[in-house]
């Protein structure tokens, strides 16, 4: 079963492009992680408004404000 799997995504151009699509959906997530840990990074510091490392960042400003609260509540603790 596994041999018909690897074959089909290695040998087949259905199979290459559903390979394709799902490294670059890892791809995504991980560029999004990563924009996400550097936000928090800027959060912590302090230095940059919200708005500034939504722009930044190109993140929703709604998302990080909630951010900014999941961050700053876990500091104050």
């Amino acid at each position: 079963m596994l041999r018909e799997r690897v074959r089909y995504l290695k040998e087949t151009e259905e199979g290459v492009e559903e390979m394709c699509e799902l490294m670059d959906n890892r791809i995504n997530e991980e560029k999004e992680e990563q924009k996400i840990e550097l936000a928090t990074e800027a959060i912590k510091e302090g230095d940059l408004s919200l708005n500034r490392i939504a722009t930044l960042f190109k993140l929703p400003l709604s998302f990080v404000e909630e951010l900014s609260n999941q961050v700053l509540g876990t500091v104050k603790q």
